[in-house]
């Protein structure tokens, strides 16, 4: 799913949902491909960032 040109690890997707009021933002796990995208809350954000990026730096 990279597009060659990213070290990112994880992309974060404001969409339409995501204004409602959980705010439940789309993350979409770009180092691995068979994890389906998932939505979290964006006050979790960071946690979800953190613990991805961990996950793809082997």
């Amino acid at each position: 799913m990279r597009d060659g040109g990213s070290d990112a690890a994880v992309l974060f997707v404001a969409d339409e949902q995501a204004v409602g009021p959980d705010h439940p933002v789309l993350v979409v796990d770009l180092g691995d491909d068979a994890r389906p995208p998932f939505r979290c809350v964006a006050a979790e954000l960071w946690s979800v960032d953190n613990n991805l990026n961990l996950a793809n730096m082997g």
